[in-house]
């Protein structure tokens, strides 16, 4: 009897933990949620989609080809007044086909996060190295990280869906002028509740963003 009240302790301890990889997560993999069916209760489900539009205006920086960078997120967590961690990351690329429609290319993402404020910084990256054969010989790109003038804040709702929205690349001037911020919850959700249809019976906000215009911390 003894050892089976032990076991339940532990199993409640568990369902009510969080999961995590030790560093920032940056697929769509909700790890707590998967192993114990439930949301931990200091965490909330970020979801967002990200992406560039393919054919830009004239006006618009895009590259020689015709091309608006690659912005990929950092996801950075107050863990304490004025100290952040980064504790998950948004890649560019996520995928070989996109998922948000014919005039964008981009993402549909989804993570577990602590509850509480983030400041989310855009870096110009692909998000993972790309590998490419020439003649021969294979030739690595350089992925790329450099720092932009996207900045944003908001808060995360522990054990809630917390819907972000869709981050769209306009222009290649990289600052927070340049990115469309819309509302495609209902793809961006349907997309999340195919994979964890257990979610549906979370209660969905939409987090208050604003821009952030101070990058050091």
């Amino acid at each position: 009897m003894r050892a089976l009240l032990i076991l339940v302790i532990i199993s409640l301890t568990t369902a009510c933990s969080t999961i995590q990889p030790s560093g920032p997560v940056s697929e769509n993999t909700l790890y707590t949620l998967k192993k114990t069916g439930i949301l931990a209760s200091q965490e909330g489900v970020l979801v967002m989609s990200a992406g560039r539009v393919i054919d830009p205006c004239k006006e618009c920086n895009a590259n020689w080809a015709g091309i608006l960078p690659f912005v990929s997120y950092h996801l950075m967590h107050e863990y304490e007044k004025g100290k952040y961690k980064e504790v998950a990351f948004i890649p560019a690329e996520a995928g070989l086909f996109s998922q948000i429609g014919k005039e964008h290319y981009g993402f549909i993402h989804m993570r577990e996060l602590p509850g509480g404020r983030y400041i989310m910084l855009g870096n110009h990256s692909r998000g993972r190295s790309v590998m490419l054969a020439a003649g021969g010989v294979f030739l690595m790109l350089d992925d790329g990280n450099n720092e932009t003038g996207i900045a944003y804040e908001f808060s995360v709702q522990p054990g809630k869906i917390n819907y972000l929205g869709e981050f769209i690349t306009e222009n290649g001037v990289l600052e927070n002028s340049s990115i469309s911020i819309r509302k495609n919850e209902k793809r961006d959700l349907d997309f999340m509740y195919k994979k964890y249809p257990q979610l549906k019976s979370y209660a969905v906000v939409q987090p208050k963003i604003k821009d952030k215009k101070k990058r050091v911390f």
